[in-house]
């Protein structure tokens, strides 16, 4: 178990015993049911997929500490796992273990990010990630917020060890706020390299997303829009050329809080991915449902 799911218990555990009066701790339960139109390939040469339904259990702890108002942090634990009907090859469980540290000076705020994931697929170990994420934030004035954040991390294969690498990338980010968060436009723009043991698979990727985010009453509506260009370094085998590959991404979000403790989310969403590689050229809808419990 990495530093950063121990730290992330260890702030949990603490909790429990010591809890001054800026301090909180939490937990959270969440079930979903998931709609996806291109799960299972039938034939990559004519793009014919399969939809299918999932559904999606999360449990999460959590803990939040504040000191003064200055320095905050926040440590999460979270499992997850989704469970296909028909495509159980791509059932999986994930432990997140996530830590925050931020210390604010007047409008400027400060942050380290540490993130440790595990993912099993079909039971089976499959992927372990490591991210280390310093950010600096600053409220401009009362309409702006601005906010840069570095992403330094690894993956590693367990059946795939030649699909394991490193990566690094910058995401800029500002938020135009009409009514505080009550109200806002984000803005965010993504740089990012991934250097894989398998050069094959080596590639820098740019990606800028908008979003439209309004909160009325009880009720919060969110539309975003993604465009996002993948450029792989080397020459694929298969096609004999560089492979490049473009995605398009909307979708809707409306999180309907019923109560102080209960939420429900809804989200539909469509993707066009462009690629010159057959089995990666297709278009996606997704839809989810999820009904979320706090305490």
């Amino acid at each position: 178990m990495s530093f950063v799911l121990w730290a992330s218990l260890l702030v949990l555990g603490g909790s429990l015993f010591y809890k001054p009066a800026q301090a909180s701790i939490g937990a959270s339960l969440e079930w979903g049911l998931e709609y996806d139109s291109n799960v299972l390939s039938n034939n990559q040469l004519n793009n014919d997929y399969d939809s299918d339904f999932s559904n999606r259990l999360s449990i999460a702890l959590n803990a939040d500490y504040h000191w003064q108002n200055v320095v905050r942090v926040q440590g999460q634990y979270q499992y997850s796992q989704t469970r296909w009907l028909e495509a159980s090859q791509y059932d999986t469980d994930i432990h997140t273990g996530f830590l925050r540290i931020s210390d604010r000076d007047g409008a400027w705020i400060r942050e380290g990010i540490f993130l440790h994931a595990q993912a099993q697929i079909e039971g089976q170990d499959f992927l372990t990630l490591n991210r280390l994420s310093p950010a600096l934030s600053v409220f401009a004035n009362q309409s702006w917020y601005l906010r840069t954040q570095l992403d330094m991390g690894e993956k590693t294969f367990a059946q795939y060890t030649n699909r394991d690498g490193y990566f690094y990338g910058i995401k800029p980010s500002a938020y135009w706020l009409m009514n505080k968060m009550q109200h806002y436009v984000k803005v965010q723009l993504e740089t990012k390299q991934e250097k894989i043991d398998d050069e094959q698979y080596d590639y820098q990727s740019y990606s800028a997303v908008a979003s439209w985010n309004y909160k009325f009453h009880e009720t919060k509506l969110t539309l975003e829009t993604e465009i996002e260009e993948k450029q792989y370094d080397n020459l694929w085998p298969s096609i004999a050329d560089q492979r490049h590959d473009t995605r398009y991404r909307t979708k809707i979000k409306i999180q309907q809080n019923v109560s102080q403790h209960f939420t429900v989310k809804t989200e539909i969403g469509y993707d066009e991915n462009q690629s010159n590689l057959a089995s990666s050229n297709y278009d996606q809808v997704r839809g989810l449902l999820k009904l979320k419990y706090e305490w």
